[in-house]
């Protein structure tokens, strides 16, 4: 299934999304998300598809989804441009996937480009790994106005030459709090990663932060050499490490 435009023919102000309750409705199949595309899933349960994601996703009003994300996340697009010339990255979109209800997404779930995963006001989990198309492919988590977002992971994503690459926490211009969780909120997780190279911890002028967690039982060690850094478009930000 394809939610969505795979060959550009969708208008320059066009997007797309799949509303599902219950992983029935969505069934078995592979699941393709191109650019504006969007897999919105409001019911708890877990989903076991295969889904390969592009992009920001459907464009929900600004004061709901996403403001203008950073500039290192655009990347050019065959639709339309801002005054950098770049505009993969459109205002107001929530994310490839937007993981509300409680859900659990226990697929493998592939970048083909940079790609936004949020929940709205919500908590979702994502327990399958996560890869990569190319090795310069961002999972993007979060970034929103009014509701803030929580996103928790549970599988390995630091495995293999495919494996997750970077992540990027806060897209930009949000004024909610953008949460990474490696483990899960409950402090039950034995299990969970990041990805094998650098996480990224966005801030900017408006409210909005960042902010990664490890809540698993059993303790997290980075890889050698990983680092997490904290990012800024506006002054210099200050990464705050607690315990």
């Amino acid at each position: 299934m394809t939610i969505g435009s795979q060959d550009n023919t969708v208008p320059a102000a066009g997007t797309a999304r799949l509303m599902v309750a219950s992983p029935a409705q969505l069934g078995n199949g592979t699941i393709l998300v191109p650019d504006r595309g969007q897999l919105y899933i409001v019911g708890a349960g877990i989903y076991s598809n295969p889904i390969t994601i592009t992009g920001t996703g459907f464009k929900d009003a600004d004061i709901y989804g996403g403001g203008a994300a950073a500039l290192a996340l655009r990347t050019a697009s065959p639709y339309s441009t801002d005054s950098s010339g770049l505009q993969f990255w459109m205002t107001g979109g929530i994310g490839a996937i937007r993981l509300d209800g409680g859900a659990t997404l226990a697929g493998t779930i592939t970048l083909k480009g940079n790609a936004k995963i949020a929940s709205y006001g919500a908590t979702g989990t994502i327990s399958g790994p996560i890869q990569v198309t190319n090795q310069t492919d961002k999972l993007v988590i979060g970034g929103l106005q009014s509701a803030g977002s929580v996103i928790q992971l549970t599988g390995t994503n630091n495995v293999g030459a495919n494996s997750l690459n970077d992540i990027w926490v806060n897209s930009g211009t949000s004024t909610t709090n953008s949460y990474l969780i490696i483990g899960n909120t409950a402090n039950t997780a034995t299990s969970g990663t990041l990805g094998r190279g650098l996480t990224t911890l966005y801030v900017d002028a408006l409210a909005g932060q960042s902010i990664l967690r490890f809540q698993r039982q059993d303790g997290y060690t980075l890889l050698p050499g990983q680092q997490i850094l904290a990012a800024t478009g506006n002054t210099l930000a200050d990464l705050a490490k607690t315990y």
